[in-house]
């Protein structure tokens, strides 16, 4: 029964990343803080591509910057692509402008790309409400499979209290091979910031 409720949080995930707003994630193309723009189809060849929802403004987001640095760090090297997306809207959050995620994304040492995601498309394609909040994607044949959504760890304010590194333990399946569809585990922080 359990196999069964995996099978169909899978169909409903790829229906959802594939179908949302209809559009797909490989018709996206986002701006970086150079100014390069990235395309998500780019990434199809990994073996997973984790997009990460976050701001500037964001208490927890800031909460939780070295985490997620040391993170990319360690499962970068091992074929897992990472982005950073900010999709709040800088007119409704000041400090989400895109010179201040440029200066950020510069003082921070950030590992990978930084993006806006103007009018919050991907946001609105994945159905991210949180900063930070997390979707591990994996392109299986012609469309992109969620396989895990939702929280980066059990504790978002202190770091020393963490119990459940659920990002990492995700990741590290995958690294090893497996494949399979997780339960979402809803986030916590920052509503995103844009007009409906």
């Amino acid at each position: 029964m359990k196999r069964f409720h995996h099978i169909l949080l899978g169909l409903f995930f790829l229906l959802t990343v594939v179908h949302a707003q209809g559009q797909s994630i490989d018709s996206l193309s986002l701006r970086d803080t150079d100014s390069n723009l990235v395309k998500m189809a780019s990434f199809a060849s990994k073996k997973a591509l984790v997009l990460i929802f976050t701001g500037n403004h964001c208490v927890y987001s800031k909460k939780y910057e070295d985490r997620l640095i040391h993170i990319a760090n360690e499962f970068m090297p091992r074929d897992i692509g990472f982005l950073l997306i900010n999709s709040n809207d800088p007119d409704l959050s000041q400090d989400d402008r895109f010179e201040l995620m440029r200066a950020r994304a510069k003082e921070k040492s950030y590992p990978c790309p930084y993006l806006h995601d103007i009018n919050g498309a991907l946001a609105k394609v994945l159905g991210a409400t949180k900063n930070p909040e997390v979707f591990v994607l994996r392109k299986a044949e012609k469309s992109w499979e969620m396989l895990y959504s939702g929280k980066i760890d059990d504790n978002p304010l202190i770091e020393e209290r963490v119990e459940r590194k659920f990002l990492v333990e995700e990741l590290s399946r995958i690294v090893a091979g497996d494949y399979g569809v997780s339960t979402p585990v809803p986030a916590v922080g920052c509503t995103i910031k844009m007009e409906e």
